[in-house]
């Protein structure tokens, strides 16, 4: 079963806040672009494709905004 849109923000957030914090209390953007950096790094290292990974992801996150995810 796929994860509803609300645990994947919690998730996101969880792994956020474990590993980036530009601010001392709360998520900024810079957390998500440190993130997102570091993606990219390891897609090269790895010889993924981040551009073709990232469209599929947003495909995938356009579905789940519809609410074909949000149903139990």
């Amino acid at each position: 079963m796929r994860a509803k849109n609300v645990e994947r923000v919690q998730r996101a957030t969880t792994m956020l806040r474990s590993t980036y914090l530009n601010h001392p209390t709360r998520l900024v953007p810079e957390d998500v672009t440190d993130a997102l950096t570091d993606l990219r790094h390891l897609c090269d290292r790895r010889g993924y494709a981040f551009g073709a990974l990232d469209q599929t992801a947003y495909s995938h996150y356009i579905e789940e905004l519809a609410g074909r995810d949000d149903t139990p």
